[in-house]
């Protein structure tokens, strides 16, 4: 008969593939927004599902990826319907969650309409501004530009709006104004000056409450990259 040291061993030989699937997966709540997080005939693809993806991997966690609005992703970290996801920092994701570190640097950018070109920021004082809801950080907290802020569901209509002097500026990321304007099929010439607000890390944020051996080894995975530089 088996010594009892053998027969544990023997057990655990037999249980292990049902224990490592059994180990849920980690889930992952994205803002849906090309080209970072988007689904094309029944894929994902973009570069914070690769990142994520990645990550997880790093981590030894499959990861279960779920696109939604912007608004959205604080929530289901709130609610524990997530457990991470990669986002610019927002005041209700400060609240809702925990920032390990950046995973990537994206330029942050304002484009201006015809009317109000202009490459110095103080002249679009009291301009009314499109942005996803709850974005564009580093301009809503320059409270002397007293700029009015209008939230947008989608970028290819605000760029139209734009495009038509609906709006005086759109704030979004240099990648995203790229795409949309290809989208939308919007010439640079209807539109006006493009203003680099600054460079902004997209964070690595977990909910409140996910076990700390869970965060503890996201961490580890997290410091073996460097942030990329989106293009």
């Amino acid at each position: 008969m088996p010594s009892l040291p053998l027969r544990a061993a023997l057990v655990l030989m037999l249980v292990w593939p049902f224990l490592a699937q059994a180990q849920p997966a980690l889930k992952v709540a994205l803002f849906e927004v090309a080209p970072y997080a988007q689904k094309e005939g029944g894929a994902l693809h973009g570069l914070y599902i690769d990142l994520v993806r990645g990550l997880g991997a790093g981590a030894g966690f499959k990861t279960e990826i779920a696109l939604m609005p912007f608004a959205r992703v604080p929530l289901a970290l709130e609610r524990s319907e997530a457990d991470l996801t990669i986002s610019f920092s927002t005041e209700a994701l400060e609240g809702a969650a925990q920032a390990l570190g950046p995973v990537a640097l994206v330029d942050s950018v304002l484009i201006t309409s015809l009317a109000r070109s202009t490459r110095e920021l103080p002249q679009l004082k009291g301009a009314l501004v499109g942005r996803a809801r709850g974005g564009c950080q580093d301009l809503a907290q320059r409270a002397e530009l007293a700029l009015r802020w209008t939230d947008i569901s989608n970028f290819d209509s605000a760029l139209r709006m734009l495009a038509l002097g609906r709006l005086d500026g759109l704030c979004l990321t240099r990648d995203v104004l790229h795409h949309y304007s290809a989208l939308a099929s919007i010439e640079r010439s209807r539109l006006g000056a493009e203003i680099l607000v600054g460079q902004r890390p997209a964070l690595l944020y977990v909910r409140r409450g996910l076990a700390p051996e869970v965060i503890a080894k996201l961490r580890v995975a997290l410091a073996r990259r460097s942030p990329v530089k989106a293009d």
